[in-house]
């Protein structure tokens, strides 16, 4: 997830995903299984100048990155960064079991913005998980 302040240019991103390996094949996959102790972990915003070592600690994470423009936000940007990491905190602390097809990295993703905008993007076949609301 990308978020740019429109004033200065900056560009901050955050992600989530499962908290280690998933350890089913495609079998469990398709099944939408999940397992215990492995839950959508959500990391905090960071700026895009530090993404470059953040995406290389979690390179065992692979994405398929979609340009969705949601909303410009009559927000400071600081506020939005504040308001994204209180989620990512909320969602860490929900255990929220990881399943590959709906409580996933887009259901966070979509959940996150929904959060911050107070609209729902409409969820995209093609994204598994992007209709899931992820905190109840």
């Amino acid at each position: 997830m990308e978020v740019r302040d429109n004033v200065t240019g900056d560009i901050y991103v955050g992600r989530a995903g499962p908290s280690s390996d998933y350890p089913g094949g495609l079998g469990a996959v398709m099944a939408d299984r999940s397992y215990p102790n492995l839950t959508v972990k959500a990391d905090e915003v960071v700026a895009f100048k530090q993404s470059k070592e953040f995406w290389e600690m979690n390179s065992n994470h692979r994405a398929l990155l979609f340009d969705i423009k949601v909303a410009v936000l009559n927000k400071n940007i600081n506020e939005v960064i504040k308001e994204l990491n209180s989620y990512a905190r909320e969602v860490n602390a929900a255990s929220i079991p990881y399943r590959p097809k709906s409580t996933n990295s887009n259901a966070y993703a979509f959940s996150a913005i929904e959060r911050i905008t107070g609209k729902r993007v409409p969820s995209d076949p093609y994204m598994p998980g992007s209709g899931v609301k992820i905190l109840k």
